[in-house]
């Protein structure tokens, strides 16, 4: 086993094209549900987000009482099959939408296991429709397993080569299917765990970014060996092929979330993983780690940060305000401040995880077209001298993000397929494009003008030169303050060692002194007090009080 758990994977969903206008009109669980004239895309030759997520998934209804009137997938889940109704707008794959309930959608049983289908039941095992399950625990999509679609020549299966998929014919001509009983019996050796769905994909399902980083990969000829989101991750021997190549290849490029990162080891870190050394506090200080991936620590599932470019006061800006960016080149010169990766602070500082960090695009010509497709650098890119960085992507009307959000109630990091295949294209309003054929040399279009800057009167320069920007007063007062734990420590306990050198110790001082000095003169009134006598010139009262003497001549 290794040392770490295997974080679990959903797939993405094939769509029913329309021929004549060339637009995706629903998705499918299956190709059966596009009837003619309509045709079946498979689910990672989908553009963008469509059908990227289990709640996009419309699914049946068993409208009989004995069913509950649940949300299923087949009417063989129903007790009254008869009833089953085969499409309703209120289920999808993940929950029951209506007006009337909130309840998951449901699916039935092989023995104790949860499945789509009697098709996924052993020999030995009984299948159990919904109805019949009323005291059991029910099955949602999350507890459904799923098979993938695998390369044919890597062996062993890799996670790198591999992704979940609900069917075989969801797999590409170069790859083969393996359901999920055979998948979950691989036990230790499993490359990946694949479910219908995960926990917080309700809540996720209103939060996909349009576009994400898809990772290219490290090829001996066209022969996959790993993937890898630059080409400096791939080893010697090796040729880097970028996203849109992998695809080209008929391939499906993995996501960034899923490539392993690092660690900044230093302790005056705030933070755990982040994507390389310009995220650390201490830069010398970043190691690689298998435990860290671009989305979090996979043994603790701690999220992993970011690093940001802060608007520059100097020059007119708010420096409160930032964009998560992948590393301190995306920062244009003078006009933005590159901080380090650090946690949220209060209301004013928010996180910089992975779905909140912007990337560059890489441009390319389908030989019609220039299009756009996401990279962290420009050695993501086919051609490097493509790249576009994150600023100025924004000044066209695109926007790339490094993965999709994807965390809460302490959930595993999704990963592979890509929650947004965007494939070879960034904007083509949801038509699925043509292979794209990659020139030796893309045509982009000319470099952008650049949004205005927080100085009305200044704009920034389109291609900013990326030397190293020197942080002013803002970055060093802040980078000051984030100093070791055990450090704050000694020097809260040296203040306290001062102030009670200099305070308490001379108010003991004096005290001790006026003690003394109070015995001295009660022992000198003991001995004088026989020779106390009253002025021969003053009387007492009766309340002992002195009178002025009135006796006569």
């Amino acid at each position: 086993m290794p040392s770490f758990s295997i974080a679990t994977s959903s797939p993405r969903f094939g769509g029913c094209l329309d021929l004549v206008s060339g637009n995706i009109t629903q998705c499918a669980f299956n190709p059966g549900e596009c009837s003619s004239p309509l045709q079946y895309v498979k689910a990672n030759d989908i553009p963008g987000s469509i059908c990227s997520h289990a709640a996009q998934i419309p699914i049946g209804r068993c409208t009989s009482s004995v069913d509950q009137n649940i949300c299923t997938i087949s009417s063989d889940a129903c007790v009254v099959s008869q009833r089953f109704l085969a499409k309703d707008s209120g289920c999808s794959v993940v929950q029951d939408m209506s007006s009337q309930s909130s309840a998951s959608a449901y699916y039935p049983q092989c023995g104790d296991r949860c499945v789509i289908s009697p098709q996924d039941c052993e020999v030995t095992e009984t299948f159990r429709q919904i109805g019949s399950l009323v005291w059991r625990d029910p099955c949602e999509c999350n507890d459904i397993p799923t098979g993938i679609c695998y390369l044919d020549d890597i062996f062993p299966i890799t996670a790198d080569s591999s992704f979940c998929a609900v069917g075989e014919y969801d797999c590409p001509d170069s790859y083969s299917f393996m359901n999920a009983t055979t998948l979950m019996n691989l036990k230790e050796k499993m490359p990946r765990s694949c479910t219908l769905c995960r926990q917080v994909d309700i809540i996720e399902a209103k939060m996909q970014h349009e576009n994400v980083v898809e990772a290219g990969g490290c090829y001996i000829g066209d022969v996959f060996q790993k993937c890898a989101l630059e080409s400096t991750e791939c080893p010697s021997g090796t040729t880097f092929k970028s996203s849109v190549e992998v695809r080209q290849l008929n391939q499906v490029p993995c996501p960034a979330d899923e490539i392993v990162t690092g660690k900044c080891t230093s302790s005056m870190e705030q933070i755990d993983c982040t994507g390389n050394a310009e995220g650390c506090f201490l830069p010398v200080k970043f190691e690689k780690n298998e435990v860290c991936t671009v989305h979090s620590n996979k043994e603790t599932n701690v999220a992993s940060m970011y690093g940001m470019c802060r608007e520059s006061s100097a020059e007119g800006g708010n420096w409160r305000k930032h964009r998560c960016v992948w590393k301190k080149s995306e920062c244009v010169e003078k006009i933005e401040i590159y901080w380090h990766a650090r946690q949220p602070e209060g209301d004013w500082l928010e996180a910089c995880q992975c779905e909140h960090t912007q990337t560059g695009g890489c441009a390319y010509s389908n030989g019609f077209e220039t299009l756009y497709y996401c990279a962290v650098t420009e050695l993501g890119c086919a051609d490097p001298s493509s790249y576009l960085t994150s600023f100025e992507m924004n000044a066209i009307g695109q926007t790339c993000m490094l993965c999709q959000p994807k965390r809460d109630r302490g959930s595993d990091p999704t990963f592979h397929p890509t929650t947004s295949g965007h494939g070879n294209i960034i904007s083509n309003n949801g038509k699925i494009p043509e292979k794209p054929t990659i020139s030796p040399t893309p045509s982009p279009t000319p470099r952008p003008t650049p949004l205005p800057t927080p100085r009305p009167t200044s704009r920034p320069t389109p291609r900013p030169t990326q030397s190293p920007i020197t942080h002013s007063n803002e970055e060093n007062t802040f980078a000051s303050t984030q100093t070791d734990s055990k450090v704050v420590f000694s020097y809260t306990g040296l203040i306290y060692a001062v102030v009670a050198i200099i305070v308490v110790v001379p108010i003991t001082v004096l005290i001790t002194r006026r003690s003394m000095r109070k015995e001295n003169v009660n022992s000198s009134n003991d001995n004088n007090e026989d020779n106390v006598r009253i002025p021969v010139n003053m009387n007492l009262d009766a309340d002992g009080a002195t009178m002025p003497n009135s006796g006569s001549t």
